[in-house]
Formats: structure tokens, sequence, C-alpha cells
């Protein structure tokens, strides 16, 4: 349990820092002007004759933000942040209740990271231990540790927590896929999530649908090559729509009726005569 909780706080801190580095190349100026704010509040920090009260309203002023990003409102986060700025005044704050505050605050936090990190290690363990059994029931154990370190390796884009993996070897193992082919998979799914921003559901489901034909056409495209082709067409149709419409046409392209450059190219071409979804799937039917 130690290890999966150690692993989990990795994949806590890693997130985050993919998080803010993507913040930082695409919100330069949010980053600076943050800067230029607790640099601010550094300063009247260390001038402010009561320095308990000053870090109390930034700690209310932190959580509130946090409260508005979770939950869009505002009223409430309003409400929240007056409610607690008022608490901070109505207190006496001398060096006793100023530690006595801090230590139950640290203790706090430090108490509920632990227990979402244990948390996140139990539902990681659920999800495999699901899969691990639904794959090989005889040698489950075997099989929980392989996924396990399937788990704990890196993506290419960095944009899948643990969990999502842990749910994506289970997706691809009621798939029936070898062990052995599960990394590559997982950046697929990965890969169809990043560049349609689908939710993690939808993008297995969609990968599923081009896994399956695939390998009944028996093409001599890898996988990767199968998907990469599809996305980088950037067909003028909505990414849900066009899994609907692949998912009702996919026999065009196992029963080898149309190509895959073919069949793209023919809904391409019906897109832009105006075809609706109904209208291109009962073209390519027909």
């Amino acid at each position: 349990m130690n290890k999966k909780v150690g692993n989990s706080l990795k994949d806590v801190l890693r997130s985050l820092i993919n998080v803010s580095g993507q913040l930082f190349r695409k919100h330069l100026i949010i980053y600076l002007t943050a800067v230029i704010i607790l640099g601010g509040c550094f300063w009247a920090f260390t001038k402010s004759p009561h320095q308990m009260t000053f870090v109390l309203c930034v700690l209310i002023s932190l959580v509130s933000i946090i409260l508005y990003v979770k939950t869009d409102n505002y009223a409430e986060t309003l409400l929240s942040f007056m409610l607690g700025v008022l608490t901070i005044f109505t207190v006496n704050w001398d060096n006793y209740t100023s530690k006595l505050f801090i230590l139950f605050y640290i203790g706090l936090n430090t108490l509920l990271f632990f227990i979402s990190s244990i948390r996140m290690a139990s539902k990681l363990e659920t999800i495999l231990t699901n899969a691990a059994t639904y794959i090989d029931l005889e040698n489950f154990s075997t099989v929980y540790n392989k996924l396990n370190a399937i788990c704990s390796r890196n993506t290419k884009y960095n944009n899948l927590s643990i969990i999502e993996k842990g749910e994506i070897v289970k997706y691809l193992a009621y798939m029936k896929i070898q062990t052995t082919e599960m990394p590559n998979s997982i950046l697929d799914i990965e890969l169809i999530k990043v560049c349609y921003q689908l939710d993690l559901k939808t993008s297995c489901d969609f990968f599923k649908i081009i896994y399956f034909i695939k390998y009944r056409t028996h093409s001599e495209w890898d996988l990767n090559t199968f998907i990469s082709t599809i996305l980088n067409r950037r067909l003028p149709i909505d990414p849900l729509d066009f899994i609907k419409i692949l998912e009702q046409t996919k026999s065009c392209l196992i029963s080898k009726k149309l190509s895959l450059t073919e069949y793209l190219d023919k809904i391409e071409k019906l897109a832009f005569d105006g075809y609706s979804d109904e209208n291109i799937v009962a073209t390519l039917n027909s």
C-alpha cells in the first residue's frame, strides 16, 4: 500500500506540474499578474503589524478562488469569502492562537492529502483487480502486477491520470487486447482524447471502433498510423458526429467497399455538399 500511495502522490504532483506548464505557455500574462500580486502580498505582509490576520485573509482568498473554480457560483463564493474574513477579524490573534491555528491547519491538510492519495490507490487497485481477474483468474496476481506496471508508465502528452490509465486498461481487458499491446493502445487513446478533446469513455469507444475495423480488414498500416490518418484529415464534422457516422458505416471499411482514404474523402465531400449526418450514413450504406 505504501508503494501505491507513493505512486499516487507522484501522479498528483506530475499532473500539477503538467497543468502549471501548460498554463504558463498558454497564459503568460496570467502568470505574470499572479507573480506581481504575490510579490505585492509578500511586501504588504512584511510591513503589516497584524501578520496573522493578513496571512489568513490571503488564505481565505485562495480558498475562495478554488471554490469558485470548482462551483462556478459567484454568490456562494462571495458569501463564503465574507463569512471567512468576518470570522478572522472577530478573533484576537496572539502568539498562542496563531501557532495553534497553523498547527491544526497544516495537520488537517496533510491528513486530507494522504486520505485522498490512499483513496486513489484503493480505487486503482479495485480497477486493476477487476481487469486482472477478467483476463486470467488463475494467474490473477501475475497479471495484476503487469497491469500495475503499465499504468505506472508515462504517456506522450501526460494527459492521463493514473486512474484514467487504469480505466483504459480495464476497457482494453474487456476488449480482450493482450497486455503486450496495452501500452501502445493507451497512447493511441490519449492521442484521440487530446486531438478531439473528448471524455475518456468516448475516446475509448472511438478507439474500439477503429481497432476492430483495422484488424477485421487486415490493414497493412499499424494502428497508430490508422488512427493518425483519421485525425489528421480534420473533417468538417464535429468529432462526436463523426464517431456516430463511423459506428453506423464501418461495414464499408470492413467489407473493403471503400479504402480508408476513399471513405474519408467521401465523407468530406458529402459534408461540404451540405449533407446531414443521417444522409451521409444513408449514402455510404447504399
